[in-house]
């Protein structure tokens, strides 16, 4: 995400996650390595949201987060930078 604008540059998909398991003090992991060949380096933040893939993956559900949530739905995790 752009730290200016607050917009997605990049957006990934993961198919794995299972959402159904993200319970409150049940604390769960799993692997995700997006590629991130493709994107420019640079500083961003990362993002995550439950997206609604039929509608250009936009959020689609609303997290139950406490902190920096974007107008759009987006939960921002940290800043990031690419090498």
């Amino acid at each position: 995400m752009d730290p200016a604008s607050k917009k997605p540059v990049s957006i990934f998909v993961d198919d794995a996650a299972d959402p159904s398991k993200w319970i409150k003090g049940t604390p769960t992991a799993y692997l995700f390595k997006p590629d991130l060949s493709q994107v420019a380096g640079g500083a961003y933040l990362w993002a995550v949201a439950i997206v609604d893939t039929s509608r250009h993956n936009q959020p689609g559900i609303l997290l139950a987060t406490k902190g920096n949530v974007t107008a759009e739905g987006w939960t921002i995790v940290s800043d990031v930078t690419i090498k």
